[in-house]
């Protein structure tokens, strides 16, 4: 059986394109990419302060605070990631010292190193 030239070039051309513009084939984790995510995180907080020192600013020992932060993951194996982040806390108290007004306001700005484990691709701990 004789080939044709013109099919042997047709199909080198065809193979030098499956090689140039295919994607190279990965399998996809089990987890996929939902480790790798931003988190976004508002609450609120409340410190319960025992030292005699807060009760020239406070009625009740309580301090409660507004708090705001933010994660990125940066880094993914299987089920384990690490994400750090920082957060911002501001709260005040009031109360009044000798029969004079006396007022404290704290901000607070932290760094957050949180390493994960995913047992489901929407759980970690």
């Amino acid at each position: 059986m004789k080939t044709s030239p013109r099919l042997l070039l047709s199909a080198a051309f065809a193979l030098a394109q499956v090689t140039l513009f295919a994607s190279a084939a990965s399998a996809e984790p089990s987890f996929g990419s939902r480790e790798t995510f931003w988190q976004a995180d508002v609450g609120i907080r409340s410190m319960y302060i025992t030292n005699p020192g807060y009760d020239t600013v406070s009625t009740d020992n309580s301090l409660l605070q507004f708090s705001l932060g933010a994660s990125r993951t940066i880094w993914d194996h299987d089920q384990l990631s690490f994400a750090p982040g920082v957060v911002w806390d501001y709260g005040q108290s009031s109360a009044a010292a000798r029969g004079q007004p006396t007022s404290l306001e704290a901000h607070r700005v932290a760094l957050t190193l949180e390493g994960r484990y995913h047992f489901l691709p929407w759980m970690y701990g």
